[in-house]
Parts: structure tokens; C-alpha cells; sequence
């Protein structure tokens, strides 16, 4: 439970708003002029940016086609407007007062720095009540340390991962109120709605809300209090606002065509048939007391929904993300691709970028098997470690889930470090000396693999 919020340097937002501002700051500094030329650091972010600057000067909501890729014919791309309105907003509203160019600048730098400060102020708001206003304050030092997650959330980065950095971190949130406020329902609301939104900005993150999903479900298996009513509103907000989302994103004539790697109706049909499936747990649950009738009613019922989903849309299945591809784009294209290579593509090749950014994560779990600094039943753990562990796994898969381990390794990494205070009183030295090196390892981490970073 949530404790020590007394009067303490940690226990206030105004922490974390002043480290972000420190690291904007000297980052803007520094980066003056790569900024005031456009200099970005990624080609996604030319896109971005070429996307949104196109749209400004009259290319309509669907109008995705880029002519500068590709030609004569041009590339179509599949992205979300959501990262879009903030930058077109802001170059819009400042247009007449800067200029043209001034205002795309000033969107460049700006945006990005408020990803970054909400980010913040979430992990903050969440690590304090996840444990107390010290580990607070110690996590928001961690977040200025980790460079992979930085590296998404700097000014000029207008890609879509720190979209996806921010929504990921305000469920955490809401999931964390959940679990100390006794799953209470507007927080299942919430939980639902950042699901579909950051759908709606990337698939990247389906597999992290599947295992959320799934954690969800063993909970009722086991008999956990609000659970089932909460799962089913979440599924159900989920599967309302994704069909909310869209006809924002794809247009009429292409609403009901499926696609394996942004939102189509397949996701959407998939989401209905999960919030189905959630139903009938509900509905079965007062009749199901003893936990082996219900491990088999769940993994029955989620055999069903797989068979139904083999069935109708076999190809996302069973050919992965990038099955309508061709093969030869997939073996050109993909090739070169660094963050959907997997970890030990990295392990192999170049072990500095596999140390920069899973690093840290492994760290800390790594500390779980000596440190125990919450009861087993504390849910608010159990969920953050979950996270943690499944987007680590997926980072095997696909690297750029490794920001995500990163991410919510800094919870867990902060309370370990508050922990050390009450261990340095026992005779444990080695676990001292293992919370000590989970404390700095962020920046060891930075100093030795930080020139590697744009590699990556």
C-alpha cells in the first residue's frame, strides 16, 4: 500500500516536472541546431513529420500516400492520425504568429517534450502509490537515466513509440488503482479505452494487452474478488472504443477489409469475441466455486475463441504481422529493419546495444530472486512484474519491445533501491551490493554503451 506521504522532497509532481524540464532544456541546448534545420534522428520521423506537414497544406484525414517513396507509384502508409493532431495543432496555431518553418520547429521540440512530461509525472504518480513518495522520486531519476526510453521521448523524436511509451505507462497506472482500490470499475473503463488507443497507434503493443488479458482471467480462476466484473467492463470499453477508432482510420471504402499489421476489423472482431468470451466467464462464475472447474471452463473457452479466429482470419495467425507481405519485401524490406530483430540478434552482433537495453530489465529481475520487498499476494507486483517479464520475452522476438522492459522495470528497480535501506541493517551483504548495482545500473548502462545508442 501506499505509504510515507509526508512532507518529503520526493512526494511532489513539481520532482519530476524539474527533471524533465533540466533535460529538455540541455538537450534543446545542445541539439540547437540539428533542431532548427530538421536534422531528426530517424527516417521515421522525416515521415512523420512529411505526413503531417502534408495534411496541414490540404491532404485529407485518409491520405496517407507518400509520393517521395517509391516512385513514380508512391507508398501508402498504414498510420495512425493520433500522433498526427498534436503536431498539426501546434503548427497550425503558431503558423500565423512564427512563420511556416518556426512553427514546425517549435512542433518538433515541443510534442515530444510533452510525452516525455506526461510520461514522467504518470510513473511518478503510479510508483507512489505502487509503493511510497520515495520510490516515486527515485524512479522519476530512473527515467532520466534510461536511455532507450529517452531515446523515444527527446525533442524531435515524432515517431510513434513514444505514443505508445506514454499510453503504456497511464495503463500501468490504472491498473495499479485497480489492484489497491479493489478492482473498482471506472478504473477498468480506463484501462479499456488505453487499450484501444494504443491499438489504434500500433499492433507493437497487442501482445502486451493479451497478457494482461490472460493475467486478468487467472485471476478468476482463482477466485479473485471484482475480477470478473472488471475483466468483462475492460473487454468490453476495449472492444466498444476499437470500434469507435475504426472508421477514424481506415476509410469507407476500406472499413471492412482485414489487415495483419494496423487496425482493421479483424482486430475489432477479435476484441468483440474476447469481450464473448469474458461473458461467459462472468455469466458461469457463480456456479464455478472450486479453481480446477474453472481452469478448464477458461482454457475451453479460449480454445473456442482460437478456433474461431483460425477460421475466419487464419493469415495474422498463423503468418505473423508481416504475412501479406511478399516474400521478397519481406526478405529486402524486413532485412533491414533493426528493431524487429530479435535479442540475441543483437547478443551475436553487437552486445553493447543488447546490454544498453535489456540491461537494466534483466537486472532487476534478476534481483527478485534475492530481494523479497512486497507480500506475494501484493497484485499491484504481481501486475507490474508480469509486464515486465512478458515484454522482456517479447524482446527475443522483436527488440523494440525491449523499451517496454525497460519501462516497467523502473518501478520495480525503484522499490528494490528504496529497499536497500531496511536491508543494510542485516548481514546480506551480497543482496546489498546487488540493490546497489540495480540503483546505478541505468547509468552504467549509458556510459558504457551510449555511443552505440543510434545504432539501434
Amino acid at each position: 500500500m501506499s505509504q510515507g506521504k509526508g512532507p518529503r522532497s520526493g512526494n511532489s509532481p513539481l520532482f519530476p516536472i524539474a527533471l524533465c524540464f533540466l533535460l529538455i532544456s540541455s538537450y534543446v541546448f545542445t541539439h540547437s541546431t540539428a533542431l532548427m534545420t530538421l536534422n531528426l534522428a530517424d527516417t521515421d520521423d522525416y515521415m512523420r513529420l512529411h505526413q503531417v506537414v502534408n495534411w496541414v497544406q490540404g491532404a485529407g484525414w485518409y491520405d496517407f500516400h507518400v509520393d517521395r517513396l517509391n516512385p513514380p507509384e508512391g507508398v501508402f502508409l498504414h498510420w495512425s492520425r493520433l500522433p498526427d493532431l498534436p503536431v498539426a495543432a501546434t503548427i497550425e496555431l503558431l503558423s500565423p504568429i512564427l512563420g511556416g518553418q518556426l512553427a514546425i520547429v517549435t512542433a518538433v521540440v515541443i510534442v515530444p517534450s510533452a510525452l516525455l512530461l506526461m510520461t514522467a509525472l504518470l510513473l511518478w504518480f503510479g510508483c507512489r502509490e505502487f509503493d511510497n513518495a520515495e520510490t516515486a522520486a527515485i524512479a522519476s531519476i530512473y527515467l532520466m537515466l534510461c536511455i532507450p526510453v529517452l531515446a523515444k521521448l527527446y525533442p524531435g523524436k515524432l515517431d510513434h513509440h513514444g505514443w505508445q511509451l506514454m499510453l503504456m505507462m497511464a495503463l500501468w497506472v490504472y491498473l495499479i488503482l485497480a489492484c489497491r482500490q479493489h478492482w473498482k470499475l471506472r478504473y477498468g473503463m480506463a484501462v479499456g479505452v488505453l487499450m484501444a488507443l494504443s491499438l489504434w497507434v500500433g499492433l507493437e503493443t497487442l501482445p502486451i494487452i493479451l497478457v494482461l488479458f490472460c493475467f486478468l482471467v487467472m485471476h478468476w480462476v482463482t477466485g479473485t474478488r471484482g475480477v470478473g466484473k472488471f475483466s468483462l467492463l475492460t473487454a468490453g470499453c476495449f472492444a466498444l472504443m476499437l470500434s469507435m477508432l475504426l472508421p477514424l482510420h481506415r476509410s469507407p471504402a476500406e472499413v471492412w477489409q482485414s489487415s495483419c499489421d494496423n487496425l482493421a476489423i479483424n482486430w475489432v472482431f477479435s476484441a468483440w469475441l474476447g469481450g464473448a468470451y469474458l461473458l461467459f466467464l462472468y455469466a458461469i462464475g457463480q456456479k464455478l466455486e472450486r479453481i480446477a472447474p474453472r481452469l478448464i471452463a477458461a482454457c475451453a473457452g479460449g480454445l473456442i475463441c482460437l478456433f474461431i479466429l483460425l477460421s475466419i482470419y487464419p493469415s495474422c495467425l498463423l503468418e505473423g504481422p508481416y504475412g501479406q507481405l511478399s516474400p521478397q519485401l519481406q526478405q529486402e524490406f524486413l532485412s533491414q529493419i533493426r528493431e524487429v530483430k530479435g535479442a540475441l540478434y543483437y547478443l551475436k552482433t553487437d552486445p553493447a546495444v543488447f546490454v544498453l537495453f535489456l540491461g537494466f530489465p534483466l537486472l532487476v529481475l534478476v534481483a527478485h530472486l534475492f530481494v523479497r520487498t512486497t507480500p506475494n499476494k501484493d497484485l499491484a507486483h504481481q501486475v507490474t512484474l508480469v509486464l515486465l517479464l512478458s515484454t522482456l520475452v517479447l524482446s527475443f522476438w522483436q527488440m523494440r519491445c525491449a523499451i517496454f522492459a525497460c519501462l516497467f522495470a523502473i518501478p520495480l528497480g525503484a522499490r528494490l533501491t528504496h529497499a536497500q535501506r531496511q536491508l543494510t541493517q542485516s548481514a546480506n551483504r551480497t543482496t546489498i551490493s546487488l540493490v546497489w548495482l540495480i540503483m546505478l545500473s541505468p547509468s552504467l548502462m549509458c556510459d558504457l554503451c551510449l555511443p552505440t545508442n543510434s545504432q539501434a
